[in-house]
């Protein structure tokens, strides 16, 4: 099967911001280097964690 046929890859290596977003919501569709980039925003942001799950949380309400 050629590249174009299994259609785009992931590189898992590098951060993607739906993932991270994943993750700091407590998911399970994300890779080490979204997890580490979630630390690292937790490191510097602390609340990051709930400010992104009151995120969701707005959202759902609409």
């Amino acid at each position: 099967m050629s590249e174009q046929e299994q259609g785009p890859s992931i590189d898992t290596s590098v951060t993607h911001p739906a993932r991270r977003y994943d993750y700091l919501l407590g998911g399970t569709t994300n890779f080490p280097a979204d997890r580490e980039s979630g630390e690292r925003l937790i490191a510097t942001f602390p609340t990051m964690r709930v400010a992104v799950q009151e995120n969701r949380a707005s959202c759902a309400e609409r």
